[in-house]
């Protein structure tokens, strides 16, 4: 799980048992395995750039789409930053 200012310090309300790992967690997974990393948890637009940035894959997000005004919108402008970044 990538962490933000919603899940810094503390674990997912829907997955309290899994660990936040951050940007520097997600470097580590990536150089540590041979296959690919997906982030997943508190992604937000703005964070995508650095969280491709650590060799990830790509990134699941949910609310971060969902909770849109035009999810739609929102989905598109993911891609368009990942694609960019």
């Amino acid at each position: 799980m990538y962490t933000t200012n919603n899940h810094e310090n503390r674990n997912s309300p829907t997955r309290p048992d899994y660990r936040v790992t951050g940007l520097d967690g997600l470097r580590r997974i990536v150089a540590a395995v041979d296959i690919p990393v997906y982030a997943i948890g508190g992604i937000t637009l703005e964070a995508l750039p650095a969280i491709k940035a650590t060799g990830v894959w790509g990134a699941a997000v949910i609310s971060g789409i969902l909770a849109a005004k035009d999810p739609v919108k929102m989905a598109r402008a993911f891609v368009e930053t990942w694609d960019k970044s």
